[in-house]
């Protein structure tokens, strides 16, 4: 894995979940600034959508500037198709 040389390069997206107490698990999504560690966002819900995380990474673009690559290790179909639309729109490089 190459180490970005500065911020907003290289973004990772990761999903984690934690089960409650009545069974119910909650997803929590990380987008985190490869080469400071920085959390950019974390977002926790009973249920993230594919549109919710497009729309995320969209809020953390027009806040910040877009990274050139945005690495993510696993996602569903529609999730990493949206990913890709929203990539191809903004001109960011998507990596696995």
């Amino acid at each position: 894995m190459i180490q970005p040389d500065g911020i907003n390069q290289t973004w990772s997206m990761d999903f984690m979940h934690v089960v409650l107490g009545n069974g119910r698990k909650i997803r929590i999504l990380n987008i985190i600034d490869d080469y400071n560690g920085e959390a950019l966002t974390v977002e926790a819900h009973f249920s993230i959508q594919s549109n919710m995380v497009v729309q995320c990474l969209e809020d953390l673009i027009a806040y910040r500037v877009k990274p050139n690559q945005i690495r993510v290790e696993k996602g569903r179909g529609r999730l990493v198709r949206s990913l890709l639309q929203m990539c191809w729109h903004t001109g960011v490089e998507k990596m696995k």
